[in-house]
């Protein structure tokens, strides 16, 4: 793609210095601040020739609305088709993934005893075979301990030492706002008030 240093061509719009910094250009439709990236909305060439755009009237928020259902729709757009590429991907390395899962079954085994014989065969020296193509390595670890059967565990523990067991005291919102006064705010209740709040969507689903 040729690319060249033309700017987009400028609307016959009067807008004072304030209004539209130098460092504006025009596209689409908007004054767009290439050092800030910053959008200063005017109206189409030869809609309102004699004073920078302002949402005023229905067709005016029906032209900015329209700009923004564009960029939506095209963000829309290239979600559904990451979406699918992630999907597609996906679906690759998982079976990617089962074959190497099916070559590890089948050679793990086979690895770690040609190692083994590699390694002892060297008294040792290092616990690891290394090859261009990935390494075999042996370290020690320590064995580990897990309550699989809590309530065994604690059955057990209250025989032999009940201080050890632990107990989790909570209450819940719903069943405190029922009980509390006219009025009345604790200090440990957060309260988050209501209110109306404005949504500005295009449309795009």
């Amino acid at each position: 793609m040729i690319q060249t240093n033309e700017q987009p061509e400028q609307p016959d719009v009067a807008l004072s210095e304030f209004e539209v910094p130098a460092s504006a250009v025009f596209q689409d439709g908007v004054y767009i601040d290439i050092e800030t990236g910053e959008v200063h909305a005017v109206a189409p060439q030869g809609s309102y020739p004699d004073q920078a755009f302002r949402v005023d009237r229905l067709a005016a928020a029906e032209w900015v609305l329209e700009r923004m259902l564009n960029r939506e729709s095209a963000i829309d757009a290239l979600e559904r088709r990451m979406a699918t590429v992630v999907t597609n991907l996906t679906a690759m390395i998982a079976d990617e993934r089962r074959r190497l899962d099916g070559l590890h079954r089948r050679f793990d085994g086979e690895l770690e005893a040609y190692a083994r014989d590699a390694l002892g065969s060297t008294g040792w020296k290092t616990k690891t075979l290394k090859t261009p193509y990935g390494a075999i390595s042996f370290r020690t670890t320590q064995g580990t301990h897990r309550i699989a059967d809590q309530l065994g565990a604690v059955a057990w523990a209250k025989r032999v030492a009940p201080e050890i067991v632990k107990s989790v005291e909570y209450v819940n919102v719903t069943d405190v706002l029922p009980r509390l006064d006219d009025g009345e705010s604790p200090a440990w209740l957060e309260t988050s008030p209501g209110g109306e709040r404005c949504t500005i969507k295009a449309g795009v689903k």
